[in-house]
């Protein structure tokens, strides 16, 4: 709430999913260069879990207070997709190959990417909305 208030919830949330694809990246280049140990898994991993903590309060902000009426409805909508998207990451990891981690890195890296390519559009149509709305605004406050 803190960084929030000071960054900005949209800044928060590109920066979050960026230390989170960051977190990604790293794990993805220790395993290819071949220095791949249980640390080089896990402490990218909790860097890029700490960036998802930073961004999903903002998600789940922006998304209850969209219409504040349907708030339970939007929250329940969210939670669903949360688990079905880690049941499909789950049923990828299973498909691929088992002797190695890759399966697990290919998965966790690209849900990573796709949602930091959420983020990003999302911010560029609130960015949008926001010009277009702002012009409107300010001639109805005019009296035209």
């Amino acid at each position: 709430a803190r960084f929030a208030l000071r960054v900005g919830s949209l800044r928060l949330l590109i920066a979050g999913g960026a230390l989170a694809l960051g977190g990604a990246g790293v794990v993805t280049l220790c395993y290819a260069s071949g220095g791949f140990s249980v640390w080089t898994l896990f402490l990218p991993i909790a860097f890029a879990e700490i960036g998802d903590g930073l961004s999903q309060p903002s998600v789940m902000a922006a998304a209850l207070s969209i219409h504040p009426r349907i708030a339970g409805t939007a929250s329940g909508l969210m939670g669903f997709l949360q688990m079905t998207m880690a049941a499909v990451g789950s049923f990828a990891v299973a498909l691929l190959p088992h002797d190695s981690p890759l399966g697990l890195i290919l998965v966790f890296s690209g849900f990573v990417a796709v949602a930091l390519g959420s983020a990003i559009y999302a911010v560029r149509r609130v960015g949008r909305a926001e010009r277009l709305v702002s012009p409107a605004v300010a001639a109805a406050s005019d009296g035209n």
